[in-house]
């Protein structure tokens, strides 16, 4: 009170005291002042009552409830030390390692596959079985080993979830270039993002941001019309974009779809043919589908101009080269009028993948399993020639064919001199010496073996074989600059019994022969 009646910038009649019962005291306050008070600007906190300020505890009050604080404090204090672990409890769970440090032990994780796969491919192999029947608990072996497998599954699985992030870090970026290019472009656009938890490795989150900025771009600029071109078609003023991710298999499928005007299958040949990217023959058999990929092309553009968005025919070369840099695939479907749809199929991890080994020739290779549609018999009675190229028909759909032997031919890993016995050792158990001879020979046609149907997108293709080895879980390993003669080898693996085996990156030397018009990679 005497603070009030003291201060200097308050004015009016002096706060008085009275006298109150001894367990509750208030104070009688002018009413003027009291309006003085809530209207000064300078004093914050709730409005004063005319009715008085009442005081929250009576003097005799404050004791006790001092008191219960206290013991509240020494009760807390003694709980802790009885239960130290509650300490931290609410602690953050989460630390920051090195991507290197996973890199170190996602190696390990190869390596520990590696080396049960050449145990169980010891285990089952003939020559060991008479010492296996001598092991008193054989069954136990088996028992451990497959213990051993499971252990090492889940090993692999926890590491490459460490590495795992989800998409949203890339699809947070787009809201904000969609809004820049509707007012650039004048363009309205429902946008529409789902998928957004899907968790990718996270060397795939850092890889897919500059190819989703351009597939944006494209959608917006090439595919949504404006305003009043959707009016005048009797569409709604405001296009839709939709952005989702989900998993297929062992790939993350990425799409990005627009109701736009869609692609024009001939507009893009033409166009195609006028940049030399094309002969008119080629065009004239190019399906739809196919025609849709030449936006994929490097310098290949249908834009009338070239703008700061378009024009360029930079942006989709750019989302190509990107994708198969990660050993992914693009798939493209369009109508006309009903729009477009982009999909980007990706790998969930490039470290360690399922795989069919097979032979061709005297060198072995790891084909993917994701690619593999079916393997069925090489019957020469059944192969076509169609304009210099061997296809084969299988329930009425006609595929290609290429012979893997051959990219080794390309490649100089072919044999083309040495003894029968030298070229049967290199190939290995149950290669004949016809085979052999053929070999040597340099034979490209093959009398027998499999064909293993490949599919990438929209694409498909037989790879003619000339053995199977079995199916195994491949530990990708980068080869050397002096092994990169050829990009349709991807990496490669080291199998059970210790042989080096070249993978064989499917999508790429698909798109190789589809877009040469040819089974030729030379």
């Amino acid at each position: 009170i005497a603070e009030i009646n003291n201060d200097p910038r308050l004015t009016g009649p002096k706060v008085e005291l009275t006298e109150k019962p001894k367990e509750e005291a208030s104070v009688a306050v002018n009413e003027d002042l009291i309006a003085e008070i809530n209207n000064d600007p300078r004093l914050s906190g709730p409005k004063v009552s005319a009715k008085g300020i009442q005081v929250e505890e009576t003097i005799e009050a404050m004791p006790e409830k001092l008191k219960r604080r206290g013991d509240d404090r020494r009760n807390g204090s003694e709980e802790r030390r009885k239960n130290p672990r509650r300490k931290t409890e609410n602690a953050e769970t989460t630390i920051r390692v090195e991507t290197g440090r996973l890199d170190q032990v996602m190696n390990l994780v190869g390596e520990l596959v590696l080396a049960r796969n050449s145990l169980i491919r010891q285990l089952k192999a003939p020559e060991n079985q008479n010492a296996l029947s001598q092991i008193e608990n054989v069954g136990l072996v088996q028992t451990n080993l497959d213990l051993l497998s499971r252990v090492t599954k889940d090993l692999q699985k926890s590491v490459l979830h460490t590495r795992m992030q989800p998409i949203k870090k890339v699809f947070d970026k787009i809201p904000r270039q969609v809004r820049e290019l509707k007012s650039k472009l004048n363009r309205e656009v429902n946008l529409i993002i789902e998928g957004e938890m899907t968790e990718v490795d996270k060397t795939l989150v850092e890889e897919l941001s500059d190819p989703m900025v351009h597939l944006i771009r494209n959608a917006l600029d090439h595919g949504i019309e404006s305003k009043e071109d959707r009016v005048a078609v009797g569409k709604d003023p405001e296009g839709t974009l939709i952005i989702r991710a989900y998993y297929e298999g062992n790939n993350i499928v990425i799409q990005v779809a627009e109701d736009g005007k869609g692609m024009d299958a001939e507009k893009l040949k033409a166009k195609a043919i006028e940049k030399g990217i094309l002969d008119e023959n080629l065009a004239a058999s190019m399906s739809n589908k196919d025609a849709y990929r030449l936006v994929l092309e490097a310098g290949f553009s249908t834009a009338e101009a070239i703008s700061d968005v378009s024009g360029r025919g930079v942006g989709m070369d750019v989302v190509n080269s990107k994708i198969s840099a990660i050993k992914g695939s693009i798939d493209i479907d369009s109508e006309i009028g009903k729009g477009t749809t982009i999909s980007i199929y990706v790998p969930l991890t490039l470290a360690i993948v399922q795989a069919l080994v097979v032979r061709a020739g005297c060198e072995g290779f790891a084909i993917p399993i994701g690619a593999i549609s079916e393997v069925v018999n090489y019957e020469k009675d059944a192969v076509h020639d169609i304009r210099g190229s061997d296809v084969v028909e299988i329930r009425g759909e006609v595929i290609p064919l290429f012979y893997l032997q051959d990219l080794t031919k390309k490649s100089g890993m072919d044999i083309k001199e040495g003894s029968v016995e030298e070229v049967i050792a290199k190939a290995g158990v149950g290669q004949g010496t016809a085979l052999a001879k053929s070999i040597i020979e340099g034979r490209s046609s093959h009398s027998e073996g499999y064909i293993i149907i490949v599919r990438d997108a929209n694409m498909v293709m037989g790879v003619c074989i000339n053995g199977l080895i079995g199916q195994e879980e491949a530990v990708v390993k980068s080869i050397t600059e002096m092994f990169d003669y050829n990009p349709a080898i991807s990496g490669a693996t080291i199998t059970g019994d210790g042989s080096v085996h070249m993978i064989l990156d499917v999508p790429y030397l698909m798109r190789d022969i589809n877009r040469k018009g040819n089974l030729n990679l030379a």
